[in-house]
């Protein structure tokens, strides 16, 4: 099930169904998500670019099924 798109927020780490992480990095103008990916094993984070376009929030949301952290207040 997709996460709440409200709950996108630069610093969160969210869990896909293929086994990544992804972390948000910055939300661009147009509410683009910039982040980084790694497997859920613990590897180092990269870059993650799709032919250098960012996904929307809602789309970035709707790749996600779970929050495994998010920045401290």
């Amino acid at each position: 099930m997709p996460i709440d798109q409200s709950k996108v927020v630069k610093g969160g780490v969210y869990a896909t169904p293929s086994n990544q992480e992804l972390k948000v990095v910055d939300i661009l103008p147009g509410d683009l998500v910039k982040f980084d990916a790694r497997s859920v094993n613990g590897s180092k984070w990269h870059p993650h670019s799709v032919l250098g376009k960012e996904p929307s929030r809602e789309k970035f949301a709707s790749e996600c099924e779970r929050i495994v952290s998010l920045p401290k207040p």
